[in-house]
C-alpha cells in the first residue's frame, strides 16, 4: 500500500523584519564601538601639565613628547571630541573624531614646526580585533 504524502507546510518569508532587525543591531553594536572609540580619546588626551600666561596666550609647560596624544592646556579638546552613528541606505556609518577641525588635524599629523601627537587613530588601531568582534555579534 503507497504511503499518503503529507501537505507540504506553507513557509512564511520575513525578510523585511529580519532585515530591520539586522540593521538595528549594527546601529548599536556601531554606537557602541564609536562610544568605546570616544571614550578611549578622552582618556588619552585629558592628562593636565602645568601651565603659564591666561587666555589666548595661555601655554603649555609639558607638552606631550611627539607620538604621544597631546596633554590638556584648557580642555578644548577634549571637550571637542564626539561621536555619532548614521543609517544609509546601503551601510551604517560610525564616526568619531574632534570638532576642532585644523586644529586637531595638527596634531593627529603633525606640521611642519610640530611632531605629530596622534590621539584619535591609536585607539582605534590598538581595538581593532575588539571592534571586528563587536561588529560581527
Amino acid at each position: 500500500m503507497a504511503k499518503k504524502l503529507k501537505k507540504p507546510k506553507k513557509l512564511t518569508w520575513n525578510g523585511g523584519r529580519i532585515a530591520v532587525k539586522v540593521r538595528s543591531d549594527i546601529m548599536v553594536n556601531m554606537g557602541q564601538v564609536v562610544q568605546m572609540l570616544r571614550s578611549d580619546v578622552i582618556q588619552s588626551i585629558n592628562t593636565s601639565q602645568p601651565t603659564a600666561g591666561n587666555g589666548n596666550a595661555r601655554r603649555g609647560l609639558d607638552p606631550s613628547a611627539p607620538g604621544d596624544p597631546p596633554k590638556r592646556v584648557e580642555g578644548d579638546l577634549v571637550r571637542s571630541i564626539v561621536a555619532d552613528v548614521n543609517s544609509e541606505p546601503t551601510r551604517v556609518v560610525g564616526t568619531y573624531g574632534s570638532t576642532q577641525g585644523e586644529k586637531a588635524k595638527a596634531l593627529e599629523y603633525g606640521t611642519k614646526k610640530m611632531a605629530a601627537r596622534p590621539f584619535l587613530r591609536p585607539p582605534l588601531l590598538k581595538r581593532r580585533d575588539e571592534i571586528i568582534r563587536i561588529l560581527a555579534k
